[in-house]
């Protein structure tokens, strides 16, 4: 009973850990990133094995929340358990969530017609965010800043 009880806390100090690294990052992080960032913040090794089995039991409890696009996980809203639509960067890498209500209801809709039991209800769209896209019309122009009001 004693082992049980070390190896549940154990997961729990590592739920805590990868919470805080996602919660630190601006985008999605990988499962080898989370175990090489790990690793170098404790000095011990941690196996993405180890990572992934956490990620899991995350995004069971909807702590945590797979970018497959990104092939990523980022840390879910705790503010907002129902659908989110999530704003992947394609040049930095950032990513944001947002609530998507009326999207899920309407997700729902289409697969309770289709007979599919959707499990997580989350949309990944990708493109270019504002501080990527000013970058790059900062650059075309010269470096000259515009300012629009």
């Amino acid at each position: 009973m004693r082992a049980q009880y070390r190896r549940l806390a154990a997961g729990r100090r590592l739920d805590a850990r990868i919470c805080w690294l996602l919660s630190q990052s601006p985008g999605p992080l990988s499962i080898y990133e989370i175990a090489a960032r790990l690793t170098d913040l404790s000095g011990r090794r941690c196996f993405p094995n180890s990572v992934y089995r956490a990620l899991q039991r995350m995004a069971r409890s909807g702590a945590a929340l797979q970018i497959v696009s990104a092939n990523g996980w980022m840390l879910r809203d705790p503010e907002d358990p129902g659908p989110v639509l999530v704003l992947i960067c394609e040049n930095c890498g950032g990513g944001s969530q947002h609530p998507a209500a009326d999207l899920g209801q309407a997700f729902g809709r289409l697969c309770r017609e289709a007979g599919f039991d959707l499990q997580r209800p989350h949309l990944e769209l990708i493109g270019t965010c504002e501080s990527c896209r000013t970058t790059a019309e900062t650059e075309q122009d010269g470096g000259r800043i515009y300012a629009t009001l």
